[in-house]
């Protein structure tokens, strides 16, 4: 397959940008059709890419590795405000959490995804990029310059990722099984995508910076304020 060709044609139909997260159920499951088609024309590609497998979980350890290090500098310093002793709270918190879904990642055969997609060359679209199919049934995409090697269900992963604060959709679950049966995964790919989604990664994300959003206590307290804001929020979607 040529990444150039056909399955990349620059005039893209019309669909609604996926950048938004209140898409339809009925837009969720097209656009994972669609990506599904994507994947099973890229599969196999042997051009130059960028080769991203196994990245994203590993930008997940190194996280939590950097909260860690927050935490015990802060357990370090002799006096600490309340504000300090609640976030180094909640770094405990979300390394618990964190650490909780990477182990569900690896227990759901991460090591036989990574094999897969080794063995057949899968490619990813690398970002969250308009897709769709014309009349001839050809893949169209609006931009490769983010096409990688990795496993399929880390496209499906950063889709969901950004889904998250959807409320149409009813059930999560339901949502990866489409998915999973677009591709031909098994369940191990099933447990494994639902772990993905559910690590915290907006959250670490941010909190991660503490170091360098903190340097005044004014800077602090709107630090702390914006970690209390996504903690309200990241529980609200995940109960």
């Amino acid at each position: 397959m040529n990444l150039g060709g056909t399955a990349m044609d620059k005039e893209l139909l019309r669909y609604k940008s996926l950048s938004k997260n209140n898409l339809q159920m009925d837009e969720i499951i097209h656009y994972f059709k669609v990506l599904s088609a994507f994947h099973k024309k890229a599969m196999g590609y042997d051009g130059e890419l960028i080769n991203n497998t196994g990245k994203e979980i590993e930008d997940f350890k190194d996280n939590i590795r950097k909260l860690k290090h927050i935490k015990k500098s802060i357990m370090q310093e002799k006096h600490n405000d309340e504000m300090s002793i609640y976030f180094a709270k909640q770094c405990s918190n979300y390394i618990s959490i964190g650490e909780k879904c990477i182990r569900k990642m690896y227990n759901s055969g991460f090591e036989d995804i990574l094999k897969r997609s080794i063995k057949r060359k899968e490619v990813c679209t690398g970002k969250k990029y308009d897709i769709e199919l014309n009349k001839d049934n050809e893949v169209l995409i609006s931009n490769i310059n983010k096409c990688c090697f990795n496993f399929i269900e880390i496209d499906a992963i950063k889709f969901l990722i950004m889904q998250r604060k959807n409320k149409n959709i009813s059930s999560l679950s339901d949502i990866i099984e489409k998915f999973c049966c677009f591709e031909g995964l098994n369940k191990n790919s099933f447990e494994f995508i639902r772990a993905a989604v559910n690590y915290p990664n907006e959250v670490i994300n941010y909190m991660k910076k503490y170091e360098k959003k903190c340097l005044t206590q004014e800077s602090k307290v709107k630090f702390i304020n914006k970690v209390k804001k996504l903690i309200d929020e990241d529980e609200v979607h995940n109960h």
